[in-house]
């Protein structure tokens, strides 16, 4: 069923091109995730919608990915971990950095292949937060098992370092250009309140990492403390992120059954029901099991045609319509609606 419905809608909007990625800037979200406002507050100014830019990953978890990559630097052969794991995940998350926010020759190879050809390349990610949550983990192991007793060769102290450097030099860069694009859009002040919560997690996360790692045998309850209380801050960055996200209201009350609900349900039957703009916004009415002829989804060539000749500014984008307000009156004497079994 889905093979075959899939061949009777339009994806060739979906055809990306090189061009088609997140500016780089915006890896900033990954440790302020609020740095160009969000969906909650209504104010935002971020280069695309926050639905489509946000990759929030925290300044903690950041930091214990930089520790995990650092510490099997220095560890080489010597380090726990499965050989080739931490490789694995460091590549892939070169990898991710470049299709996501680069762009270049390794995306537009990539988007000849299926899933890449006709997916926006931002969603990617996704993938992001993953590889990172990976590093992060094997970061906060190396912290709780410590410095390796057997001194290791000053060529690998200097690569982990420049791990470190590397991270620092990506960071300035990144904060440094998302610096210039607020100025432009006058949101300096905001971004800044924002990052005082980021801010405050990374200082306290780079003393309890160095406390962790430094504080191997002359700070044993200090240790100790540093490592309960690493991921506590974890903890604190994400809910602060997306608790204003999280409906927490009883779902009576997210979902509410209002007398228009109501009068759809005991009339509409096995027809569809049109709405006028974004009332009852499309898409919506399936949790009622009311069917609409407007939504968000992938459409029809023959469909689309009748809802544009409705009324051709239907389709807001190729994949979201919804009838113009000012000729909804017009649009219900059409008699296309009965075609539609509106």
């Amino acid at each position: 069923p889905f093979l075959s419905q899939l061949g009777q809608i339009d994806v060739e909007s979906r055809q990306q091109e090189p061009g088609a990625l997140l500016p780089w800037f915006t890896l900033v979200t990954a440790l302020v995730p609020d740095a160009f406002g969000d969906c909650v507050d209504g104010r935002y100014s971020g280069p695309a919608n926050p639905i489509e830019v946000i990759a929030f990953v925290g300044v903690t978890a950041t930091i214990l990915a930089v520790v995990g990559l650092a510490a099997g630097v220095a560890a080489g052969s010597g380090s726990t971990i499965a050989r080739g794991v931490r490789g694995y995940l460091a590549a892939a998350l070169v990898v991710v950095l470049v299709l996501g926010w680069v762009g270049g020759p390794l995306l537009a190879a990539a988007q000849e292949l299926p899933v890449f050809s006709n997916n926006y390349v931002g969603r990617i990610r996704v993938l992001l937060g993953f590889l990172v949550a990976c590093l992060a983990g094997l970061g906060y192991d190396a912290l709780v098992r410590g410095r390796p007793e057997r001194p290791q060769p000053p060529w690998r102290r200097l690569a982990a370092a420049a791990v470190w450097v590397l991270a620092g030099l990506g960071l300035v860069g990144i904060l440094y250009r998302t610096y210039q694009f607020l100025r432009d859009v006058d949101r300096v002040r905001p971004t800044a309140d924002a990052a005082r919560l980021p801010f405050a997690a990374g200082v306290a996360a780079l003393l309890l990492v160095a406390l962790a790692w430094w504080g191997f045998r002359r700070a044993a309850a200090a240790r100790r403390a540093a490592l309960v209380l690493l991921p506590v801050l974890v903890l604190v960055e994400s809910l602060a992120f997306v608790l204003p996200f999280w409906p927490r209201v009883d779902r009576s009350d997210f979902y509410p059954v209002t007398s228009a609900h109501q009068y759809l349900i005991d009339n509409v039957d096995g027809d569809r029901f049109a709405a006028e703009g974004v009332v009852l916004y499309p898409a919506t009415g399936s949790v009622y099991g009311l069917r609409s002829v407007t939504g968000h989804s992938f459409t029809a060539p023959t469909w689309a045609d009748l809802l544009t000749t409705l009324d051709p500014r239907t389709f807001v984008t190729r994949t979201f319509s919804a009838f113009p307000g000012a000729v909804a009156p017009r649009i219900a004497r059409s008699p296309i609606l009965d075609r539609l079994s509106v």
